[in-house]
């Protein structure tokens, strides 16, 4: 009898330290450190065009971290606009290298000429990520090296202001492919240019 209620003790006390031992509460994760501009966190989905021609138009996927728009050009008749070509420069293919330009400045529009390859405006996509160095990413565009291969040029990209419900983003304006798609070793410093972005008028 002494054993058996021993035992039953025994069990008793044990469920009680069971019963009394609190668990600890599931922490969340830590949220990420972004150090972007003011309103950059905020979701930026959805239609923009160029303020300085609307005829560029993005269409924006935005998953909170990474912000992905696709270009497309809508043209108006006797505008005054023509579209953005690819640029070859001989003295760069001489070197082994395609000189192309970004494809996105609607204030410098070219004609076509010799050496030059039509860009298709909905194969440009801008991926910008937010990160705890700032807003950016690049330009992403296929084009047409000499060889034969398509290489997806990549001009680097930064969200430079959220401000005013805009969306102020520079970019470099030209690079380079050696004939495997790389960029050069040593990338010569180019000029970089300012694209403000804004809600079409019907967006709402």
């Amino acid at each position: 009898m002494r054993s058996q209620l021993r035992v039953l003790l025994v069990v008793i006390s044990f469920a009680a330290c069971v019963r009394t031992t609190p668990q600890p509460p599931n922490a969340p994760p830590p949220a990420p450190k972004f150090a972007v501009p003011e309103g950059c966190l905020d979701s930026l989905a959805g239609p923009w065009v160029h303020a300085s021609d609307p005829s560029w138009r993005y269409v924006a996927e935005d998953d909170g971290g990474t912000l992905t728009l696709v270009l497309s050009r809508h043209f108006v008749e006797d505008a005054g606009f023509s579209p953005r070509r690819f640029r070859r420069d001989a003295g760069a293919e001489d070197a082994g290298l395609v000189e192309a330009d970004a494809g996105t400045n609607p204030d410098a529009g070219t004609s076509p000429d010799a050496g030059t390859e039509p860009l298709a405006a909905s194969s440009i996509r801008l991926e910008l990520r937010r990160t705890e160095h700032g807003f950016l990413g690049e330009t992403l565009a296929p084009v047409t090296h000499p060889t034969g291969r398509t290489c997806d040029a990549r001009f680097p990209s930064l969200v430079l202001s959220c401000a005013d419900g805009g969306l102020l983003v520079q970019t470099q304006t030209a690079t380079a492919l050696g004939d495997a798609c790389q960029a050069p070793a040593l990338p010569q410093a180019v000029p970089s240019q300012e694209h403000l972005l804004i809600r079409p008028p019907d967006a709402g």
